[in-house]
């Protein structure tokens, strides 16, 4: 017959999960309370999205915004470059007025008024080619600039968007809700404590094994043989199989803690 051992354990689950809030809103809708049992997705808790969707709005917007910036600066560039080969044509006219008016006056034809006028006329045409240049040479470095002010917008977008998902609270697993900590109407910011949910899929019993027994138990785990247990429940006998053993002693404790899983 195989050594027996009472024990005193409680049921608990290395799965029970603390679900926090996300975002700054206020408490719209519970449908769970302590004790629901609930299936995985299930509607558990829903914030007030009204200023989440303001905030979309305002984000989509900068979005659109920019994109037109960037379409508006791609037909600029088309304009501009369009523009430069006529600006080159008109300095080089300007060019060759010049220098007629310089043949025309040493030939006393032409005046010396001419001569200056045809001057400020290319120096002119040569500052309006200048910026023309520049404009064209800035477009590459424009265009990165509204890009990387896009992609940024499209983040911040993309976050509140995500925030906006995260103002239903859905349960991640089946399990049973073990406490419930806000109420509708409670304001909640991001790490607020909502909902305390219990894996009923994955639950174990822990109980603390004296530390006398410690070296029979080990033994057995060591040559490869079971260690089982029974719980009474409701009347029913449940049966055990030892899973592991706590690595270490808690201060003040007469032993080490033992986990139990359930024979499925």
């Amino acid at each position: 017959m195989s050594p027996t051992l009472r024990l005193y354990g409680r049921v608990e689950s290395p799965r029970e999960t603390r679900l926090r809030s996300a975002v700054s809103a206020d408490v719209k809708e519970l449908t769970v309370l302590s004790g629901s049992v609930v299936s995985k997705g299930e509607l558990l808790l829903r914030l007030d999205d009204h200023d989440l969707k303001l905030i979309l709005r305002q984000r989509n917007a900068e979005v659109a915004d920019i994109k037109a910036q960037i379409e508006s600066e791609k037909k600029r560039h088309r304009s501009d470059t369009i523009a430069l080969k006529h600006e080159r044509a008109l300095y080089e006219l300007a060019e060759r007025a010049l220098k007629r008016a310089e043949r025309l006056a040493k030939t006393q034809v032409g005046t010396q008024a001419r001569v200056d006028e045809a001057q400020r006329a290319l120096h002119l045409q040569a500052l309006t080619l200048t910026n023309r240049q520049r404009a064209v040479s800035d477009h590459t470095p424009r265009l990165a600039q509204l890009d990387a002010r896009l992609n940024r917008s499209k983040a911040v977008r993309d976050q509140v968007r995500r925030d906006l998902q995260r103002s239903e609270l859905n349960a991640p697993f089946d399990g049973l809700i073990t406490a419930v900590h806000v109420s509708p109407g409670d304001r909640v910011r991001p790490g607020d404590h909502l909902i305390d949910l219990f894996d009923t899929d994955f639950v174990e019993l822990r109980a603390q094994v004296p530390n006398r027994y410690l070296p029979t138990i080990r033994q057995s785990l060591s040559q490869g043989s079971s260690v089982t247990a029974a719980i009474e429940l409701n009347g029913n006998t449940i049966a055990l199989e030892l899973d592991r053993l706590a690595s270490k002693i808690e201060r003040g404790q007469g032993g080490v803690d033992a986990f139990f899983q359930y024979h499925r």
